[in-house]
C-alpha cells in the first residue's frame, strides 16, 4: 500500500497476524528498503505481533531520487505522518517502534522532536555516534560541499560489511530496491547532522529501550550505543552487544537470536 507526505509517496510494507496483540512500526537503513524485513515480521506474526514498515522517501519504492535524502526534518515529519495514519487503523493495540542503522538515528530524532506514544523503542546497529573515518576537516567542509553541490557522488559504503553470510551481500546487491550508488553529499551532511543533533539527548528519553549492536559492525560504531545507553535516563533500559556480529543483525547466521530477543522483550510489555 501507499501513504501520502505533504505529496511524497511512500511506500509500505505490512505484515499484520488476525487479532495483534501489538505493534512494531520499523525505520529502516540507509539505501536498504522495508521489504527486508519480512523475515522478522514473519517470526513475530507468529507470535501475536504485527509489523509494518514504510520504505523512506528515495528510498524502496518510494517516491524520490534513489539514495538521495533532500531533508532531515522531512524524513521525520514523514515518519510521523504515516506512522499516525496506520496507528489510526489500529486503535488500542499497543505500539513499538524499531530502528535500524540510520533507521535508529532517525527514530531517536523523531522521538526527541515529537514525542511520539510508544510503548518501547528497539535500536538495531543505530548510527548514533559519527564515524572515526570522518575527520574534524571532513565534517567541518560537509555542509559546505552540500550546499553548493548537493548531488555530488562522494563514496560507496561495503556491502560485505553488512553480514557475514554471503548470501545475505548477494542478495543486497541484487536487489532492485537497494541502491548501491555512491553517496550523495546532500545525504552525508544531513546525516551527519542529524547525528550530531541527537548527541545531547539524554536526561528527556523516557522511553523503554531495547539496544542491540555487533561487536564487529564497520559501517555504525558500538560504543555510539554504548553512550547513547549511559547518558539516557529511562528506567527501562537494555543494550546487548554481539561478540563478532556485523552491522545487520537481522541477517547474520545466528538472526533467530535476535528475533527471539525483541519477542521477548516486546511480549513483556504489553
Amino acid at each position: 500500500m501507499e501513504a501520502d507526505s505533504n505529496g511524497r509517496k511512500l511506500f509500505i510494507h505490512k505484515w499484520i497476524p488476525d487479532n495483534p496483540g501489538a505493534l512494531l512500526f520499523v525505520l529502516h537503513g540507509i539505501f536498504e528498503h522495508g521489504g527486508r524485513y519480512r523475515e522478522v515480521a514473519e517470526y513475530l506474526n507468529r507470535n501475536g505481533i504485527g509489523v509494518i514498515a514504510a520504505d523512506h522517501y528515495g528510498h524502496g519504492r518510494s517516491g524520490g531520487r534513489q539514495g538521495y535524502i533532500d531533508s532531515w526534518d522531512h524524513l521525520i515529519d514523514d515518519t510521523d505522518r504515516w506512522v499516525s495514519q496506520l496507528k489510526d487503523q489500529y486503535p488500542d493495540i499497543p505500539c513499538f517502534i524499531m530502528g535500524h542503522s540510520l533507521g535508529g538515528l532517525l527514530a531517536v530524532s523523531y522521538l526527541n522532536k515529537l514525542k511520539p506514544d510508544f510503548q518501547g523503542v528497539i535500536l538495531l546497529s543505530a548510527a548514533l555516534k559519527v564515524s572515526r573515518d570522518i575527520s574534524p576537516l571532513l565534517q567541518a567542509m560537509a555542509p559546505v560541499l552540500a550546499a553548493m553541490f548537493p548531488k555530488l557522488k562522494t563514496i560507496r559504503l561495503d556491502a560485505t560489511a553488512i553480514s557475514r553470510d554471503r548470501e545475505v551481500v548477494k542478495d543486497y546487491l541484487e536487489d532492485p530496491y537497494v541502491y548501491t550508488g555512491k553517496i550523495y553529499a546532500q545525504t552525508g551532511n544531513e546525516t551527519l547532522q542529524a547525528t550530531k543533533g541527537i548527541s545531547s539527548v539524554g536526561h528527556d528519553f523516557k522511553w523503554p529501550v531495547l539496544i542491540l549492536h555487533g561487536t564487529a559492525d564497520r559501517l555504525t560504531q558500538p560504543e555510539g550505543s554504548q553512550d547513547f545507553y549511559d547518558r539516557i535516563e529511562s528506567n527501562d533500559k537494555t543494550i546487548n552487544f554481539y561478540e563478532g556480529w556485523y552491522h545487520e543483525l537481522l541477517n547474520e547466521p545466528e538472526k533467530d537470536i535476535v528475533f527471539e530477543a525483541i519477542r521477548i522483550w516486546i511480549t513483556s510489555r504489553i
